[in-house]
């Protein structure tokens, strides 16, 4: 998106170059560039939400198709201690049979937080459901500021 903005204001200025001075074009360009900055600065604050959001919700409803998309190419996958990885669209498969095998659930978010000097993300969570509460742990490393879940565990009670 702001490329796409950044590419437009140049194309505009590359027509009118010759009808405008230069004091209007640097005057247009540190607009710009403020307008950029405001624009960006809230960026990471509605990514890291917006994971927040998609974690809770999905574990809550069973829709792992959504959670699998923030998977990472590997993912650690541990059920009732049996550990071991698989690719993001088996991690998919499994995680989603372990959920429906649970039936109706709501999902609980206890703590989140950063890990590794902010290049990591971690959920903890309960999930109550006819056969117990299951505690779910997911852990995500960030990207280029985009967190890829890399672990994800179920533990019975």
């Amino acid at each position: 998106m702001v490329i796409t903005i950044l590419q437009t204001f140049l194309a505009q200025i590359m027509q009118y170059s010759g009808k405008i001075t230069f004091s209007m074009t640097v005057k247009k360009l540190i607009q710009c560039v403020f307008a950029l900055l405001i624009l960006s600065g809230p960026v990471t604050p509605v990514l890291a939400q917006n994971f927040q959001s998609v974690v809770t919700t999905t574990l809550g409803s069973g829709n792992v198709r959504e959670l699998s998309k923030k998977f990472d190419r590997r993912v650690q996958v541990t059920i009732d201690n049996k550990s071991d990885y698989y690719s993001s669209s088996q991690a998919e498969i499994i995680v989603k049979d372990y959920l429906d095998n649970l039936g109706n659930k709501t999902f609980t978010l206890i703590r989140s937080g950063l890990a590794e000097g902010g290049n990591a993300e971690f959920y903890i969570g309960e999930i109550k459901c006819a056969k117990g509460i299951v505690k779910t742990y997911i852990y995500a490393r960030k990207v280029a500021d985009v967190p890829y879940i890399q672990e994800i565990r179920f533990e019975r009670n």
